[in-house]
């Protein structure tokens, strides 16, 4: 893959469901990206020694409804809370 080709930008799509997403805005200026998507989660995903992905990080986001379906089937795991 190609550093020229990559997009760089914020995905707003979900990754499971392609559901739209939108940004939240407080005020005049949109918040920063990465806390602030509407029913949504991302993510940071660093792919890692021995993966094709090795070197590269990506961001991807996951809507509320996706992410209770994986947790409720055990895909995903709840490892910490933060306060």
């Amino acid at each position: 893959m190609s550093k020229e080709t990559q997009s760089f930008g914020p995905p707003t799509p979900c990754i499971m469901c392609e559901k739209a997403l939108a940004y939240l805005e407080f005020g005049e200026e949109k918040a920063k990206f990465e806390d602030c998507i509407n029913n949504a989660n991302n993510f940071k995903i660093i792919g890692g020694y021995g993966s094709s992905f090795d070197g590269f990080v990506y961001e991807a986001v996951v809507c509320d409804d996706c992410m209770d379906k994986l947790i409720q089937r055990g895909k995903v795991q709840v490892i910490s809370y933060m306060e």
